[in-house]
């Protein structure tokens, strides 16, 4: 059983795996659960018997999540042929060993249907394909996405100072006040659609600045479908 990982069985007589993570300063106790099913419960220190009692009341959902079929886009292995995600679809991965290639990274490009590697297979390790291929997820998302942002901010008649991309784990983006938005390069691996709609999310930030109806009603008029995307990034597996 994974570290920290306990079983609860609940009145209604199934069984659930959870973690209880005690962070510091939350005033609400917030869950979720994982690929494999297990539900991790954030809250301030409280006892065991009251994280037992939100298992118990939130069971329904925790049931509905762990039927619900998730599109996964978090596991890629150095491996040629491994199907690797970009923008929706799944590209083979094809590994070039090359001595002509710096010693300790990796270079990825996409080229007739396949995403190349090409490493110098002495003193190599796979942590820097990895590396490499967070930096080529980056730089994709940056080629695609910032289009899109343009292209929606002349639509929308809304400017923004600038744009950033960076891993933000499950945040798909933010938008400040000062009009600063930051998106997850994860993105990249995402059908554009879901670019899009987070493009459009942000900046409409700019003109409501919360999640009132007036603010989802905003966003509805540039992505008519947005709840079918959201159920859809909600249901994927990025990390």
């Amino acid at each position: 059983m994974k570290d920290g990982v306990k079983t609860a069985l609940l009145p209604c007589g199934r069984e659930v795996l959870y973690r209880h993570t005690v962070k510091a300063g939350l005033k609400n106790i917030y869950i979720s659960v994982d690929a494999e099913g297990v539900v991790t419960v954030k809250a301030p220190t409280v006892p065991e018997e009251t994280i037992i009692s939100v298992l118990n009341k939130k069971a329904e959902w925790i049931f509905r999540r762990m039927s619900v079929k998730r599109e996964r886009f978090d596991t890629v292995c150095f491996k040629d042929g491994f199907p690797v995600p970009l923008f929706g679809e799944k590209y083979p991965l094809e590994i070039i060993r090359s001595t002509l290639a710096g010693l300790g990274r990796a270079e990825l490009w996409l080229a007739e249907g396949r995403i190349k590697a090409e490493i110098n297979p002495y003193l190599f390790k796979e942590e820097y394909f990895f590396r490499a291929l967070e930096l080529f997820w980056k730089r994709k998302a940056e080629e695609i996405i910032t289009p899109l942002l343009e292209k929606r901010s002349s639509e929308m008649g809304l400017i923004y100072r600038k744009v950033t991309f960076r891993k933000t784990g499950s945040r798909w983006g933010s938008c400040t006040t000062g009009g600063n938005i930051s998106l997850n390069y994860e993105l990249a691996k995402l059908p554009p659609e879901c670019a899009d709609y987070v493009c459009v999310h942000e900046l409409a930030h700019l003109r409501h600045p919360n999640h009132s109806a007036e603010f989802w009603a905003y966003v509805a008029e540039y992505i008519p479908d947005f709840k079918r995307i959201r159920h859809f990034m909600k249901n994927c597996i990025i990390n």
